[in-house]
């Protein structure tokens, strides 16, 4: 790759010289960083946590609901150990991007919803309210 030609794609951007890649002082942006990806995971188990809704009523013979149940609860705690393996070996800034997006999804889970984590027997849905149209 020719850097020369590249002077001009943006030229009202000056070349820095040296990136920093600290973030705010604390740790290195390209190097691991295992307590950020533990608070990652962390952070993806309380999304997920909200997520989850109350089972329905078990009606007789329905296999799909199980599944489904049993599906959500199995992703609810092998996701968070996906992303501590996988976060504990990718660069922080990776893993500071994921957590940042974790953080902002519970935020904006819990404004829509009002409720902090789905506790048995609550549900985490809001209300539906239904409106008929009127007979003509």
């Amino acid at each position: 790759l020719n850097t020369e030609s590249l002077k001009y794609v943006y030229i009202f951007v000056g070349n820095p010289g040296q990136l920093n890649t600290t973030f705010l002082g604390l740790f290195s942006l390209d190097a691991h960083n295992i307590p950020l990806a533990v608070i990652a995971a962390g952070l993806q188990f309380i999304q997920a946590k909200m997520m989850m809704t109350k089972r329905p009523p078990k009606v007789p013979g329905a296999k799909d609901e199980d599944f489904a149940a049993i599906m959500s609860q199995q992703m609810l705690l092998i996701m968070p150990i996906i992303t501590l393996l996988i976060g504990s070996r990718l660069p922080a800034g990776v893993v500071l991007y994921w957590t940042i997006y974790n953080f902002i999804t519970i935020v904006q889970q819990y404004i829509a919803l009002k409720t902090p984590l789905s506790k048995p027997g609550t549900p985490s849905t809001p209300e539906v309210i239904t409106i008929e149209a009127p007979k003509v």
